[in-house]
């Protein structure tokens, strides 16, 4: 995969990555904005097997080190089970966002999500529980 930048009307070359053959992979990509405005884009290409578990945040023992203030030091982390994906913070302070573009299972029974600035807690109930709460009001 080969990352490119545009300047005005110009695209340049900037790092090739390998894809990994034959394995499971993911590739991040973070944005970290600086005090003078400029922008640092990382990229890392993480090779997930079954039952593997990646610690990212900001300490010196995580897995996949993210440089940035407002991330914990053992943040989320990433496990693939299953042929699946799951992200899943680790009680960090400022919590941990997940762009989704596709439509999304929710097995937990409460849920925080952002949408912009907007900030929801949603919790699933059955009906007959959502009734029972009704009457004892």
């Amino acid at each position: 995969m080969l990352v490119r930048f545009s300047v005005g009307n110009n695209i340049y070359d900037l790092i090739d990555i390998e894809r990994p053959k034959q394995k499971n992979y993911i590739i991040l990509e973070s944005l970290n904005q600086m005090k003078d405005n400029n922008n640092i884009k990382s990229i890392h290409v993480i090779n997930l097997d079954e039952q593997s578990k990646i610690i990212m945040g900001r300490g010196h023992e995580s897995d996949v080190r993210i440089n940035d203030i407002s991330v914990s030091r053992s943040h989320a982390i990433l496990t693939f089970l299953n042929g699946r994906i799951r992200i899943r913070d680790l009680k960090s302070k400022f919590g941990t966002l997940v762009l989704i573009k596709k439509d999304l299972l929710i097995l937990e029974k409460k849920i925080q999500l952002q949408i912009g600035r907007t900030y929801l807690e949603t919790c699933s109930k059955s009906y007959k529980d959502y009734e029972k709460n009704l009457k004892m009001k």
